[in-house]
């Protein structure tokens, strides 16, 4: 990021988002396993969906393509 001059405040972003990933990755891993598995699966499948509602920036593409289109 230095090197291509991305600024802090993205720098900023990525530690921070890492933080809280480590943070709620504990705290869940200590809870009992049930309700791991009522929660933590959902919740992480639309997670992992939002990524797909940002067009992306500057002309980035994901690393899925789009086939209909």
């Amino acid at each position: 990021m230095y090197i291509n001059d991305v600024s802090i405040n993205i720098w900023g972003q990525n530690i921070l988002g890492l933080v809280i990933g480590v943070l709620l990755s504990h705290l869940i891993s200590r809870r009992p396993k049930i309700i791991n598995n009522i929660f933590t699966v959902p919740i992480s499948i639309i997670l992992l969906l939002l990524t797909f509602l940002d067009p992306g920036l500057e002309g980035v593409h994901r690393w899925i393509s789009y086939w209909a289109g």
